[in-house]
Order: C-alpha cells, then structure tokens, then sequence
C-alpha cells in the first residue's frame, strides 16, 4: 500500500517558528496531546502527503488542547514554506506532474487560507516559490469567500480573478472551510478538478464544515475529489467513533456519486488524539482502515480511496 492523503498539517508553529511534525521529538515535546508520525512511519507507507501550513501562532500553552486563541501571521507561510524545502534530502516537493515519478516521500505544499489577500499577484509568488494548492478560507471570512455557514454568500470578485489565474498556473484549488455557495460556484465554474481536502458528510452529521449532497452531486461534472477527515466532531456525537462509522461515510460518496470522487483527507496533526477516530490517532493505524475498507467496500473501491483518486486529480491540475 503508498497512500496519498490530500490534508495533513505537517507544519505548525511554535515561538514563532515552524516545526516540521517529522521532528517528532520536538512535537511531542510541544504538545503531546496531538497525533505525530516520524519520517519513517511514512516513508514505507505513503507515496504523497499534502502538505498543510497553518499560517497562524497560537496564543495559548499548546499542551492544552482548549481554548485557544490565535492570531493570523502572513510570515509563517514563507517560514513554512521554508521549512518544508529544509527537508529536500528526504522529501520530494511536488511541483510538477513530473515529480510524482520520484521514488522518495513526496510533498505538495498546501497553504490554508490567508486573511487579507488583495491581490492574485500574492498567490503567484507563493506558486513560484513551490507552493501548488490553496484554500479560500478557515473559520472566518476572508477577502476571497465566505466561510462555511454562511450559506448565502460565496466568492467575492477577487476570488473569482483568483480562480482563473490558479487554473491558469496549474494551481489546485482547495474548497475546504469555504461557504455550501463559495464550492458549488467553484465546482461549476472551474476548469480543473478540485479537491475539497477535510470535510465529511452532512447528511450523516449535519456540522457545518460537512458537505450536503446538493454540493456533493456536483463533484462528477467538476472531476474533483472529496477527502474525508478522520475529525471526530464532523463525523458523530458517539464518545467513540470507530474505524466502521469512517468507513461509511465513504460508503455513502461510493453510493451516491460512484467510487471516483471520495479520497483520504486525514487532518492529521490538526486533531487531537482524543478528537481523532478511535484507532486512528496515529498514521501508523492507516493498516486498519485499509484493511476495514477493502473487507467492506472492496479492493477497487480501496485502490481508488487510498491511491488512484487523489492522484488523477493532482496531475490533472500540475499539467
């Protein structure tokens, strides 16, 4: 099995500094209380990680998990991005269709949202420093879109000029966090795939960083994918959600739309071990979920899910 996941927060921040969750050492010292992975749990098991910088620090003691306040700072994205080349000795950086061929570990830089972009001319430079996907927003409205439950309101102008110039660049547009109508107009509008990298299901769990099926039905004209998150709260109020309750919100894409557009978007690193699928709370448990998915759903469904989806979606937009 070389699984790709479409949404990992592979840096974060700490002091004003990025730290790289391969230095495992370092993260569990930082905040123990969240799901790391060394270089090596991943090297055997994956063949691409997309790779998310948060760009914000975080005002709070990060040994504990609630409660936090963050401020946003447009320098940790450059910082991030830094970080992310520092490992070039054991990572393959994605920046090309081309580069998916590499035998290493590959990274595709992801950044989240960015607060105040006035202009597509800031994503362009981030694209020729290696950045290759974005999203519109996070919790919070931005100058690009509004954010999830604000049903009403989607793109704004400069997220429609943006839209163009990043399937122009063969950038990969990320719809995650945004508006139910900020992603029907990118799916209906835009001429690559798009991924939606971290969401679940909202007719299992009506959470409103889940997906209605009006949204999810739009997914085959566009071609793009839907990476489920392994987040507790999108998936049920259950104490324990288990291994089977994930598997079925896969299930449910595979029997609405068909097998094509649903792939694996963990979170991983952004969730709390207590907030994470039980059995999931570390990358090493991708073993089970394989193995759970091909005993319920079936080795093509599997392959799809942990493999051949992402992939087609992420050369379609790298050209």
């Amino acid at each position: 099995m070389k699984a790709v996941d479409i949404h990992q927060d592979l840096i974060m921040t700490y002091g004003n500094e990025p730290v790289l969750f391969f230095d495992s050492e370092k993260w569990k010292e930082i905040s123990p209380d969240y799901n790391v992975g060394t270089y090596d749990d991943y090297k055997d098991d994956y063949a691409l990680v997309v790779n998310a910088i948060r760009p914000y620090v975080c005002e709070w003691d990060m040994k504990d998990v609630h409660g936090r306040k963050i401020s946003f700072d447009e320098n940790l994205i450059e910082k991030g991005i830094d970080g992310a080349l520092s490992w070039w000795s054991k990572l393959s950086v994605v920046k090309s269709s081309d580069d998916l061929t590499k035998e290493w570990l590959k990274v595709l830089i992801h950044i989240e949202w960015h607060d105040n972009i006035d202009s597509v001319d800031i994503v362009k430079n981030w694209y020729e420093k290696g950045v290759r996907s974005f999203g519109r927003t996070w919790n919070n409205d931005t100058t690009l879109s509004w954010a999830h439950g604000s049903a009403e309101k989607g793109l704004t102008p400069l997220g429609f000029e943006l839209m163009e110039a990043m399937n122009s660049w063969w950038m990969i547009i990320d719809t995650a966090h945004m508006s139910r109508q900020g992603m029907k107009e990118l799916l209906q509008s835009s001429t690559k795939p798009i991924l939606n990298s971290h969401s679940n299901i909202h007719a299992i769990h009506a959470h409103s960083r889940n997906i209605p099926d009006e949204i999810i039905d739009l997914f085959p004209k566009n071609g793009g994918v839907i990476g489920l998150s392994l987040y507790k709260p999108f998936i049920s109020t259950d104490p324990i959600v288990t291994i089977d309750q994930y598997v079925e919100q896969v299930g449910y894409i595979v029997n609405r739309i068909g097998d094509d557009y649903v792939a694996l978007g963990s979170d991983w690193h952004g969730i709390p071990k207590e907030k994470t699928v039980a059995g999931m709370e570390s990358v090493k448990g991708i073993h089970l979920l394989y193995e759970r998915m091909n005993a319920k759903l079936g080795s093509i469904t599997t392959e799809k899910f942990f493999h051949e989806n992402a992939m087609r979606v992420i050369k379609a937009n790298l050209g």
